[in-house]
């Protein structure tokens, strides 16, 4: 869900879906090299938490930030 407002946001400020779909490449990228190899369920679970609160934040800081003008 946070990365569906910070991909929205992204496109409803740019106009263009290039900078959308680059950032969504990237994350998806990065989930990829950054990952760690041969991690058990349960790390990988903590793994995807942390990502998910680090997404939340930068989604809050764009709601903080621009609050009711944020197109989304």
């Amino acid at each position: 869900m946070a990365m569906r407002i910070i991909l929205s946001w992204i496109y409803a400020n740019t106009g263009s879906l290039l900078p959308a779909q680059l950032t969504h490449a990237n994350s998806t990228g990065i989930l990829v090299l950054f990952s760690p190899p041969g991690i058990t369920p349960h790390y990988l679970l903590i793994w995807y938490k942390a990502l998910a609160v680090l997404l939340w934040i930068v989604a809050g800081m764009l709601i903080k930030k621009y609050g009711k003008q944020l197109k989304v």
